[in-house]
């Protein structure tokens, strides 16, 4: 009986998250839209329609974030390039892991080690200026 109801409450959970989902997508947030898809899925691996979803919003979340992280590359915001390298990144996996990637993506890892490589050494020079 208790598995009847987890599997019930699970399968409720994922419809309210594709329906969030794609709500947030309408909205033109597809990183968010494309992370209510991904709990959906986790909750119901072989829901077809979060699926779908997914796949449809994947390379907009993509470019969000990968917009997002190349501004604040160019205002110098390294902290900020970094964290949000480091969510693509992570989206990435997501992604590949449900087979939802069917378009081009830059090497994230190389991306984060080059400024992460730049942050640290302009942390290292503001700490070694006199006081």
């Amino acid at each position: 009986m208790r598995i009847v109801l987890f599997l019930l409450l699970a399968g409720c959970a994922a419809q309210h998250a594709v329906r969030e989902a794609a709500d947030l997508a309408g909205q033109g947030h597809p990183y968010a839209a494309a992370e209510r898809y991904l709990d959906a899925l986790d909750r119901r691996p072989s829901f077809a329609m979060a699926q779908e979803g997914l796949v449809s919003v994947a390379e907009g979340a993509y470019q969000e974030r990968l917009n997002e992280a190349r501004a604040a590359e160019a205002r110098g915001d390294w902290d900020h390039a970094v964290a949000v390298y480091g969510e693509l990144a992570a989206l990435l996996d997501r992604l590949r892991a449900r087979n939802a990637i069917d378009f081009p993506t830059v090497d994230v890892a190389a991306r984060v080690d080059r400024k992460s490589t730049r942050l640290n050494s302009s942390h290292s020079s503001v700490s070694r200026m006199p006081s």
